[in-house]
């Protein structure tokens, strides 16, 4: 419920790296995954809080996702250790999210990119 410049910074620095997150200058629900995909991809511990380490980060443009096929056009990409999501343009994130493999009975859709041609490789399996 927090508000005010300190927040609209965080939410402008957030979306300059391409994390999803509304810019309004409260600290919302949307604000708070933002800022876990956020610690997801910086190895933090997984909560919504913006620390100050955050606080740090995050003016200075540090903390990107980055993408394992830069070369591959627009594409997604799933970090599966993170448990982050990422829509790219080339090697520059669009949007990133965090998310969850599911349990182990949930079905997920699988995408892998097989080139740099934009092909891309899908299929439907169990998370084990």
């Amino acid at each position: 419920g927090r508000r005010g410049t300190d927040v609209l910074l965080l939410q402008r620095g957030l979306d300059l790296l391409g994390f999803a997150v509304p810019v309004t200058g409260y600290y919302d629900a949307g604000t708070s995954r933002a800022v876990i995909a956020f610690r997801k991809v910086n190895g933090m511990e997984r909560i919504g809080y913006a620390s100050p380490a955050v606080f740090s980060m995050v003016p200075k443009g540090e903390g990107a996702f980055r993408p394992r096929f830069p070369d591959a056009g627009y594409h997604v990409e799933y970090d599966w250790s993170r448990q982050v999501l990422g829509f790219f343009r080339g090697a520059k994130p669009v949007n990133v999210y965090h998310s969850s493999s599911g349990a182990p009975a949930t079905p997920t859709i699988v995408c892998r990119v097989v080139s740099s041609s934009r092909a891309a490789s899908c299929r439907r399996q169990r998370v084990k």
